[in-house]
């Protein structure tokens, strides 16, 4: 199932809230992940997306009562991923992990990344996560070079395990050149800021004691 984002309540410029707040309107909640979970820590991993936005994601989740870690690793394919998974989960030990790769997959060739994606997500539930949200890869960007390959394989991953739900990452950012840097795939500071709210809108869907 996917999760689309809404605006979160992080303050920002007036610019960057009205671009947020048309983001957020275009593209509904939808559902997933279980909504019985009572989540008080989040993870949440990914490539350089993540790196770069690390300040504004765990800054946000702070100020909407999450305790995060935010591991973000410039260049990890989903495969590359896997080693730290582990020392991550037992580490944060997060009731909810939230997961942005797949953007240096599937670029010269692609081969089945349905492997390496069920040894991530086997690995956080066996560490007791109770739910995953996956970010899909942008389709509207340089990188990766077969990004809808990508997000089938993100998608059927979805389908095998309740306990994912998909973020549309892909469809907040499609046709916003304006939240990219020149290269068309990182984020500027008002991408960052989009991101930040979409990681936190996804996670309105578990409800947590404060």
């Amino acid at each position: 199932m996917v999760l689309d984002p809404k605006q979160g309540s992080r303050p920002m410029p007036v610019l960057i809230g009205v671009i947020v707040l048309a983001v957020l309107l275009v593209f509904g909640l939808t559902g997933g992940g279980p909504s019985n979970v009572s989540a008080r820590r989040v993870l949440v991993v990914g490539d350089s997306l993540t790196e770069i936005s690390e300040n504004e994601v765990r800054q946000s989740l702070a100020a909407a009562g999450w305790r995060a870690v935010v591991d973000g690793r410039g260049g990890l394919s989903i495969g590359l991923w896997r080693p730290f998974v582990g020392g991550d989960t037992r580490f944060t030990r997060p009731d909810v992990a939230v997961v942005e790769l797949g953007t240096n997959d599937c670029d010269l060739s692609c081969r089945p990344l349905a492997p390496d994606i069920d040894a991530i997500v086997k690995k956080l539930l066996d560490e007791g996560v109770h739910a995953i949200v996956w970010l899909n890869v942008q389709e509207d960007s340089p990188y990766p070079k077969h990004p809808r390959f990508v997000n089938q394989e993100i998608e059927r991953a979805a389908v095998r395990w309740p306990q994912v739900s998909i973020v549309d990452l892909s469809g907040a950012f499609a046709g916003h050149p304006e939240w990219h840097t020149e290269d068309g795939i990182h984020f500027n500071e008002a991408g960052k800021l989009v991101y930040a709210q979409l990681i936190l809108q996804a996670l309105t869907a578990f409800p947590y004691a404060r």
